[in-house]
């Protein structure tokens, strides 16, 4: 009997851990509705820093953009992988992290307790994000300068896949 108990428990802990990062629906990825070769959407967000950053002025150079929710188990996975990189390229390449659905204190918090140096735009709708896909984070897009989108990564991004990614829009 206990060994059934223990069964159920582990199915229902991996499945709440499964959809951690989803909504209801967000079994799937959904559409995207930019992909390889698209030019990123006209966009401006505030950053904590209360940085007004445009998609025209993240695109002056080379960038990384990423969308996530600290509440995400793979967003908290991949945000570090993404700061170390961050501090590796940012004299080269621009990055910014916009928070589908996070106010700024929360968003504020889990960068301070993290240690990320991450720009970041915390966003409380989706607005922004819709303009890229409908679900499925972290999501990070990696551009040439002009903002034409070179790669994509969803959920799972690693840093070698990353840095290489970034690498190529650097013609290294």
């Amino acid at each position: 009997m206990m060994k059934y108990f223990i069964r159920i428990f582990s199915m229902l802990l991996f499945c709440a851990v499964s959809l951690s990062c989803g909504d209801d629906d967000e079994f799937t990825n959904g559409r995207e509705f930019v992909v390889d070769g698209d030019v990123l959407p006209s966009f401006v967000v505030e950053t904590l820093s209360g940085e007004s950053v445009s998609s025209e002025s993240l695109s002056e150079r080379p960038c990384v953009l990423v969308f996530f929710h600290t509440g995400c188990g793979d967003c908290r996975r991949e945000l570090p992988v993404i700061n170390d990189l961050y501090e590796e390229f940012s004299s080269e390449v621009n990055f910014l992290c916009i928070a589908r659905q996070q106010g700024a204190d929360e968003v504020g918090s889990y960068w301070e307790e993290a240690k990320l140096s991450l720009p970041v735009a915390p966003q409380e709708t989706r607005t922004i994000y819709n303009l890229f896909a409908e679900r499925g984070i972290p999501r990070v897009y990696v551009c040439e300068s002009g903002g034409r989108i070179s790669a994509r990564f969803t959920e799972r991004v690693g840093k070698k896949k990353l840095r290489k990614a970034i690498e190529g829009v650097l013609n290294r």
